[in-house]
């Protein structure tokens, strides 16, 4: 038996909208939360300058190793280590994030013309689907992706058992058939 709500628009959008608030909370961290906030533009020249830094560091303890620089030149190697480190780890969160909007998005984004033909033939085939999309229809709902979701999902779990009740039934018959034939 298939059974999917399909949200209305209005719930839809708010349903999108809890996601998307969710999603800008991030996992609670501090950490996290703020490393999403830091600017790309200012951790890339913060990586720039501590780029620069370990390599004029390291310049002038080359030059004039004499000089005792070399504690300099491993702080700042620390600090340009740890200030690539924070930049990579924003730039992974913020991908993240991106990545993370745009499925939401997709999960709600209205179905295409060609998923609602695919769906045509579906109800077609599986009867309990058609009628659930029939009351979709009479209650004026937009068929989103989230629905063809539950719908393929449905589809994919109800053709296998579908097929090997078919194929179970034929050998039952197949066997009472030998049996009545070994009667004789």
């Amino acid at each position: 038996m298939f059974s999917h709500q399909c949200l209305s628009a209005t719930d839809a959008t708010a349903a999108r909208a809890r996601e998307l608030s969710e999603l800008q909370r991030g996992d609670g961290t501090r950490s996290a939360t703020r490393l999403a906030e830091i600017s790309p533009t200012l951790l890339n020249e913060l990586s720039l300058v501590a780029g620069a830094v370990v390599i004029g560091s390291l310049s002038v303890w080359f030059l004039h190793p004499s000089a005792g620089l070399l504690w300099l030149s491993g702080l700042s190697t620390v600090v340009a280590v740890v200030v690539m480190v924070v930049t990579l780890a924003a730039a992974d969160r913020r991908a993240a994030l991106a990545n993370a909007k745009a499925a939401i998005f997709a999960t709600y984004k209205p179905a295409s013309t060609e998923d609602l033909q695919w769906l045509v033939r579906l109800c077609e085939a599986h009867a309990d689907v058609g009628a659930a999309v029939a009351q979709w229809l009479r209650e004026d709902k937009t068929i989103l992706e989230r629905d063809l979701r539950a719908v393929r999902a449905y589809a994919c779990d109800a053709d296998p058992r579908a097929a090997r009740a078919k194929v179970l039934a034929e050998l039952s018959a197949a066997a009472g058939k030998s049996a009545s034939n070994e009667d004789k």
